[in-house]
């Protein structure tokens, strides 16, 4: 008989639980804790389960005065509350504003390896996602080492997710926040190379492609050659974006940016994941030499992309630019590629000869627009290049038969003017006749008296 009751009273329990755990799960702590105070009125008792779920409740209600009300009831039972429950109160802990409750996460998780049943991997995300500043961290950190957590990829992805992105330093501004970057960088790679030293080397790719995608986003292109040859040497590659990224952040013409970007061209010729050049990676890639002005590397891979190049007996099979060419024959030579290599040209501020070359060897089939025209005479840089150039530049516009309206030709003429004059006071009435001027030499008029305006017009 008394086995009978037993059997009874465990299901009625179990009857009460599971009312208890669907109520918690529609997010009506209020419910459940009717249930909880019922089970007495009908002579049950709650379990380890029923507090459980309470705890559950209440951490979602950030209640976690009433989460160590139900937890000192089973300890006071002399029972245990599953790692994930307390992962619960952890966050509660963590979420209160009350300080005094948020030291409790300490006395939580000493409870867990008391228990021995924690700390685990959540037990430390919660930690890091409400991690404040690099002293919180380095004191995560240290209790990963204590609880034999430091291996953990999961974690170590997290800490440099938190570290590069979230937290900002604990210093005064020393004298611009390129200096906090530079700090900040620093305490990265300090975790990195932590990471590479307890793992022998084996670093989740993860925390590869995040520090790669801080470094090229603070223009960093020392420390992101670092990361990405480490890589490299391990096989890995990081997402192609991370790549178009690195060309894109690199902004001042210094010898250093010409080596490291020439590096990172070669590496990503001889990767597989580039076996196909994606097209926007492509236009980066271009427009940085373009920003370095390297007008050689530019020309070189736009005589391989065209296969004027494949005409050179000399010409070695396994070339940089040979190589180029194989891995863009997916990327078709139309408008748009051919105005990035008159970009990048123009870019490089060393006259506008390298433009005339391009639009001379364009294409069979493909027509220069107004936007090439733009870049063409974008490059001229002084008065002395419209003496020298200028007939040229407007004999390569006719002959190319690129006819554009008044209204195109008044912009890039007086952006021209304003780039070699450097004064905006140029008045409308000048370009217009210039452009009269310039529109009456397409029609087969004199070409000098347009030379001569522009030039008094400067």
């Amino acid at each position: 008989m008394s086995s009978r009751k037993h059997v009874l009273g465990a299901l009625v329990i179990k009857v009460w639980n599971v009312m208890a755990r669907i109520y918690a799960d529609k997010g009506q702590p209020e419910e459940v804790i009717s249930i909880y105070k019922a089970m007495f009125q009908y002579g049950s008792y709650p379990n380890v389960k029923t507090y459980s779920t309470l705890i559950k409740t209440a951490a979602k209600a950030n209640d976690p005065y009433k989460c160590f009300e139900f937890l000192e009831k089973v300890i006071l039972k002399g029972e245990k509350i599953n790692s994930a429950t307390l992962n619960f109160l952890v966050q509660a802990c963590l979420s209160s504003e009350d300080i005094n409750i948020q030291k409790n996460t300490n006395t939580i998780i000493e409870l867990m390896s008391h228990w021995k049943i924690g700390p685990n991997g959540a037990t430390f995300i919660i930690l890091l996602q409400h991690c404040k500043n690099y002293e919180q961290l380095e004191n995560i950190w240290s209790k990963t080492l204590k609880y034999g957590l430091c291996k953990n990829r999961q974690l170590q992805e997290e800490i440099i997710k938190i570290c590069c992105t979230k937290l900002s330093s604990d210093e005064p501004l020393i004298s611009e926040n390129q200096q906090n970057m530079e700090n900040k960088m620093l305490k990265c790679f300090d975790y990195f190379l932590r990471f590479y030293r307890i793992s022998k080397g084996e670093i989740p790719l993860g925390i590869y492609n995040t520090l790669l995608k801080y470094c090229s986003m603070n223009g960093d292109i020392f420390r992101s050659m670092r990361i990405l040859e480490m890589m490299w040497e391990k096989n890995l590659e990081p997402k192609k974006f991370l790549y178009k990224n690195l060309f894109d952040s690199i902004q001042n013409n210094t010898i250093n940016n010409r080596t490291y970007t020439w590096r990172l061209i070669e590496g990503i010729f001889s990767k597989p994941k580039t076996v196909k050049l994606p097209k926007s990676l492509l236009n980066s890639m271009i427009l940085a030499l373009g920003r370095l002005r390297d007008v050689c590397g530019i020309m070189e891979f736009y005589q391989s992309k065209i296969g004027l190049s494949e005409n050179n007996n000399n010409h070695c099979h396994n070339s940089l630019d040979n190589i180029f060419m194989v891995r863009t024959n997916n990327i078709p030579m139309d408008i748009k590629l051919f105005n990035i290599f008159m970009r990048a040209v123009s870019e490089c501020k060393y006259g506008p000869l390298s433009c005339v070359e391009i639009i001379k060897h364009t294409p069979i089939g493909l027509q220069p627009n107004h936007i090439s025209v733009k870049y063409l005479f974008s490059s001229i840089q002084t008065k002395k290049d419209i003496k020298l150039f200028g007939s040229i530049l407007f004999e390569v516009v006719i002959k190319q038969g690129i006819f554009l309206d008044r209204d195109l030709w008044e912009d890039i003429i007086r952006n021209t003017v304003r780039n070699v004059s450097n004064t905006n006071g140029k008045g409308d009435m000048i370009i217009k006749h210039l452009v009269n001027e310039i529109i009456n030499v397409q029609e087969g008029k004199d070409l000098l008296n347009c030379l001569n305006i522009l030039e008094t017009s400067c």
